[in-house]
């Protein structure tokens, strides 16, 4: 729906129940523990085509994600976008996100939150990547991420990165055109990050935090 053009601007998407998208499978405890099974979910959201719109998880639970790829946006969410739009209201659990490529926005609930809001979610999954710009909420945001939980891993595994932004909430709010550097506006509000960040980088410059990698809040 949504990656093939379907944004649901204006539109809310309520969760009535828990899901388990992959039943009998158990996330790994640590990023450098095998992983087994295969990846189960494509993210929502693209380059091309952002999730637009409201879901509410009504307090519900997602558990059993499992994405890997070199795609530049990825997470439970690819990519929300836009001023009114907000996920909100959810628990992902027992959930494995891995960039295998470089330049990318890896979040274990959204890739990349451009001017939306991530309300009341808690999330405990491993988030690892050999990009750039990730976290274990949201990859870069800006926006607001307020009264979120992060409780699993992020692994920073990078030897070769100029740079490298990571944390338990959000990776970074900073944002390069050109030579030009920008950060872009971002509150995080209430958040807690009870999980581990870990660097395995060799970098000329980096960041990582229990709240915000690199982002000017």
């Amino acid at each position: 729906y949504v990656n093939a053009g379907k944004t649901f601007k204006n539109k809310v998407v309520y969760l009535a129940d828990d899901m388990d998208l992959n039943p009998g499978w158990t996330a790994p405890k640590k990023a450098t523990d095998t992983v087994t099974g295969n990846p189960n979910w494509t993210p929502i959201g693209n380059d091309s085509n952002k999730f637009q719109g409201i879901f509410d998880g009504q307090g519900h639970e997602i558990k059993g994600i499992y994405v890997t790829g070199d795609t530049t946006l990825l997470g439970l969410f690819g990519g929300v976008d836009g001023a009114n739009s907000m996920v909100m209201n959810l628990r992902l659990t027992n959930s494995y996100v891995e960039h295998t490529g470089e330049t990318a926005f890896v979040g274990g609930v959204v890739g990349y939150l451009n001017k939306g809001t991530i309300h009341q979610v808690y999330c405990k999954a491993i988030v690892k990547s050999n990009g750039t710009q990730f976290g274990g909420i949201v990859g870069r945001a800006e926006g607001l991420v307020e009264e979120c939980w992060f409780d699993g891993e992020v692994y920073a595994d990078r030897t070769d990165a100029t740079y490298v932004q990571a944390a338990g909430i959000v990776g970074t709010s900073w944002s390069q055109t050109g030579t030009g550097k920008t950060f872009t506006p971002l509150t995080i509000r209430n958040c807690l990050n009870t999980g581990k960040v870990i660097y395995n980088v060799t970098t000329t410059s980096g960041a990582g935090a229990g709240l915000g990698g690199q982002a000017r809040l």
